[in-house]
């Protein structure tokens, strides 16, 4: 199964169990934090087969220790630490987020930008897509030097060049 695969399965899931409970967004900022965690990890080391059975384990109980092991995300995470997929806590982050953006009515969206945005500049950029896309939109800004002048926003699988 490829990693994209699973994070899509493991975000499902947890997104369903999150959902059931009532604890979307409770459950999407811990698991923000252990996939932020686990991010800062050199690239492979929470891959399977890495660490040793014991080591994989002090790494899980740690983390779980962390969220507390009889909550949902405890439980959760002492699947994914069982089965080997500590190191794709990031990717299944991403997808429960668009989940929880999707239900939500939100969408996010990633400006580039020639030269840094003005506060009145970034509302405006929001407001007016808001009402192109028909949702909420989170921004994210980055300055790209690159960019002859403009901006440019890639949301909802598209990307606007102006």
């Amino acid at each position: 199964m490829t990693s994209g695969a699973i994070a899509r399965r493991y975000g499902r899931a947890l997104f369903d169990l999150a959902s059931e409970a009532n604890e979307v967004a409770a459950t999407g900022n811990g698991l923000a934090e252990l996939a932020c965690a686990v991010s800062g990890v050199e690239s492979g080391v929470l891959a399977p087969g890495v660490l040793s059975a014991a080591q994989s384990q002090q790494v899980a109980d740690a983390l779980v220790a962390k969220v507390g092991a009889g909550s949902l995300l405890g439980r959760f995470l002492a699947v994914v630490a069982a089965n080997g997929r500590l190191g794709e806590l990031p990717a299944i982050h991403a997808r429960y987020q668009q989940l929880e953006d999707e239900a939500a009515g939100r969408v996010r969206a990633l400006v580039k930008a020639a030269a840094p945005l003005s506060d009145a500049e970034r509302v405006a950029l929001r407001e007016k897509f808001e009402t192109v896309l028909g949702r909420k939109v989170i921004e994210t800004v980055e300055v790209d030097p690159q960019l002859l002048g403009g901006v440019t926003v890639e949301a909802a699988g598209r990307v606007y060049d102006g």
